[in-house]
């Protein structure tokens, strides 16, 4: 196992080795097969007609058993991604080429001075480092070049981009917003009791977080040497994978406020956030249709949404303008069959993409969509 600050050099000869042992190699298929999966992006989050499903994937191969070895060797942290690159795009996946240099959701956490345990499946967990609310006065943006987990992460993240292949972005991995970041800081429940309390302190502390978040992704960006634009879509994060806009970001911890509460406390970050980078996606995962015009009123870019706890019809009406990502499902119908149909009836239109649907169902979906050509289905 590398250890953390292992010498540089060392890091990048062990990266050109590993790519060597695993042959890997974006051959000639793959690159045209990339080329058509951006141009298939590009019209869904344009919100144009598309001539089939968009269906990306995230997806890890041999991973380490080790969890730790997983989160501090790079090799070990970039190779499942690697693998599962040439993976997806051999299953037919709409994807984009990109790695993250991934540790898990606790990498801001850890320059705030949160203390990060490793649970025996993998996950992070961040113990809040905010005791007792008069903290928050002396709260401050991190060091970028030398608290917590940051100066591995962007030194990583330049190694990378300096040995992979130019055809792979070399992402972020600052995946968590402003709320679920404060979480880790403060915990839930007194965030909630704060909101009421000492709401100038609950500001101050999505003042201070939205901040170190927009400086990280900055550094973030110069070191993957991005030269990307708002309106073009590319590889971002892991398991959200491609946007359109310079961010994305998590907002499940929103689920638990109300419209009000929303807009008083987090709505002004997240637009923060969107406006620094030209738009973005929002990732929620939970019941969040009491959220959807808040959402609406942002200027994200798209918003990632779990179908089983959100009606699509309702989602798509309020959400008008931005591009729909569904987290690992279908649109939800009376049958299976019916559920193909209009998700690529959908799909068809523009503006609605798919993520982490198992190879199967991928299959269903293109045998579905020969079935409409060939009854001459085309998008209205």
């Amino acid at each position: 196992m590398s250890p953390p600050g292992q010498p540089r050099q060392e890091k990048r000869q062990r990266l050109q080795r590993m790519l060597a042992d695993i042959g890997f190699e974006i051959d000639d298929a793959m690159r045209r097969k990339l080329e058509d999966n951006q141009r298939l992006l590009q019209q869904a989050w344009d919100l144009q007609p598309v001539d089939r499903t968009p269906v990306t994937a995230w997806s890890q191969v041999n991973g380490a058993e080790d969890p730790l070895r997983r989160r501090h060797d790079l090799v070990e942290n970039v190779k499942p991604q690697l693998l599962g690159i040439l993976q997806d795009l051999r299953n037919g996946y709409d994807r984009l080429a990109g790695v993250v240099r991934n540790f898990n959701t606790t990498l801001l956490a850890s320059a705030f001075g949160c203390h990060i345990r490793i649970m025996e499946n993998g996950q992070d967990w961040a113990e809040p480092v905010i005791q007792d609310i008069d903290q928050v006065a002396s709260l401050k943006v991190p060091d970028l070049s030398h608290d917590g987990l940051l100066p591995e992460y962007l030194e990583d993240i330049a190694i990378l981009r300096d040995v992979l292949p130019p055809e792979v972005t070399v992402g972020n991995r600052i995946l968590l917003g402003p709320i679920d970041h404060i979480y880790w800081l403060r915990g839930a429940n007194p965030l909630f009791i704060d909101m009421f309390d000492h709401p100038d302190a609950v500001h101050r502390m999505f003042s201070v977080v939205t901040e170190a978040h927009i400086q990280l992704l900055h550094a973030s960006h110069e070191a993957a040497r991005w030269s990307f634009t708002p309106d073009e879509v590319h590889f971002d994060t892991m398991v959200h994978a491609e946007c359109k806009g310079l961010v994305m970001f998590s907002d499940d911890g929103s689920v638990n406020l109300s419209p009000e509460l929303f807009a008083e406390f987090v709505a002004p970050y997240n637009r923060r956030l969107l406006e620094e980078f030209g738009g973005g996606l929002i990732h929620t995962c939970g019941a969040c249709e009491h959220l959807l015009e808040e959402y609406a009123k942002l200027p994200a870019t798209g918003v990632e949404l779990n179908l089983r706890l959100v009606n699509y019809d309702k989602a798509r009406e309020i959400l008008e303008g931005k591009v729909i990502v569904t987290y690992g499902g279908l649109i939800p119908a009376d049958s299976y069959e019916k559920s193909l149909r209009r998700t690529i009836e959908e799909a068809r239109r523009g503006g609605l993409i798919l993520t982490g649907i198992p190879p199967e169902v991928l299959q269903d979906l293109r045998e579905r969509e020969r079935k409409i050509a060939f009854e001459g289905w085309s998008p209205s």
